[in-house]
């Protein structure tokens, strides 16, 4: 099977965090070209991935007629990503976005109707529905192993990047244009929603709770910086006959053992870490039971997978399981929490 060409926008700390290793070793993609407004991060990521075609901007790359590429990945800001899709998309190509790819539910649908229009592909992270955790939990909800789900506890929380050891970055960006939510929080949110759909109601409430912060670790170590995204969100949601209590903040010192806590007429679901058979957890009374997945995922985990998935999915003629649309139904969350937050009302969403 022939591998997918593809170009990455955004050589930082993201590229090399998540993607790079996982697409140098790919069966089924191979980069091909990289765009980075930075000359430093062109001239560092060509060596990484030994890369030649290197571009400044995104129009110089999409102006080169002898550039063979399947597939562009947006490794950018979250703000700059609506517009560099509507480019790409308008260009003739397809797509994969790190997340949010937009910051309204209007602008995702015209994106979307885009990439029908043009008969492009369109995917975006964050992948949850990958995870083979992830997957048999909801085959276990699905399945009945804990009778009907009448309440759940979800948390995303820590305290942040600048609270890491292994943060090699500045890390003041995530908490200014940043946000917790739409940089961490978002991976557990999408969680939610793959797991139980969007709800018919919210309430969120949206903030700033540390206002000055101080890195921990790194090469900006010791430097205090002001916080002016949101890092404290959480919601409560209303499916009907269940709901769920959601947290996706930069404001959590000693974050929780388990991300979702699922409670259900005939048992509880304790779900934590990427995979392995400990990573879910089956609790009846006094019986407990390590119910996880016996394989790598929690080993191997990587971001890249999702455009993986996405190569697979367009040499099958098949739809990728991380499309876009999927991701559209978390922008309308997050959109509908913190419109919540902002007046002061619960909001109808189904």
């Amino acid at each position: 099977m022939e591998k997918k060409k593809v170009a990455i926008v955004g050589c930082g700390a993201v590229a090399y965090r998540w993607y790079f290793d996982g697409l140098l070793k790919s069966e089924y993609c191979e980069i091909v070209a990289l765009v980075d407004i930075n000359e430093a991060n062109l001239e560092k990521a060509s060596e990484y991935c030994n890369v030649k075609r290197l571009y400044k901007s995104i129009q110089s790359m999409l102006d080169d007629k002898d550039l063979n590429i399947d597939i562009v990945v947006l490794l950018t800001p979250h703000k700059c990503h609506y517009e560099q899709i509507k480019e790409v998309l308008n260009a003739g190509f397809n797509v994969y976005s790190e997340k949010p790819f937009a910051e309204t539910s209007q602008q995702a649908q015209e994106l979307l109707d885009l990439a029908k229009r043009k008969n492009l592909v369109f995917c975006s992270a964050p992948q949850v529905m990958l995870s083979s955790r992830n997957k048999l939990t909801k085959k276990y909800i699905e399945d009945g192993l804990i009778g009907d789900v009448v309440l759940v506890r979800a948390s995303g929380s820590n305290m942040g990047p600048a609270y890491r050891k292994d943060t090699n970055y500045d890390p003041e960006w995530f908490y200014n244009d940043g946000g917790s939510l739409s940089s961490l929080g978002i991976y557990t949110l999408s969680i939610v929603v793959f797991l139980f759909g969007v709800p018919k109601r919210i309430s969120g409430f949206s903030g700033v709770s540390m206002p000055i912060r101080e890195t921990q670790y790194g090469p900006a170590k010791g430097k205090v910086f002001d916080v002016t995204a949101p890092d404290n969100e959480v919601a409560l949601m209303d499916y009907g006959h269940n709901y769920v209590l959601f947290d996706g903040s930069y404001v959590v010192n000693s974050p929780q053992k388990y991300e979702l806590i699922i409670h259900g007429t005939k048992g509880t679901l304790y779900v934590g870490g990427f995979g392995g058979k400990e990573s879910i957890v089956f609790r009846n009374g006094d019986k407990e039971e390590f119910i996880g997945p016996e394989d790598r995922c929690h080993i191997d985990w990587n971001l890249s997978w999702g455009i993986d998935e996405m190569a697979q999915a367009m040499n099958n003629g098949t739809i990728s399981p991380t499309n876009a649309e999927f991701a559209s139904k978390t922008i309308r969350v997050i959109e509908a929490l913190r419109e919540s937050s902002k007046n002061s009302e619960m909001i109808k969403l189904g």
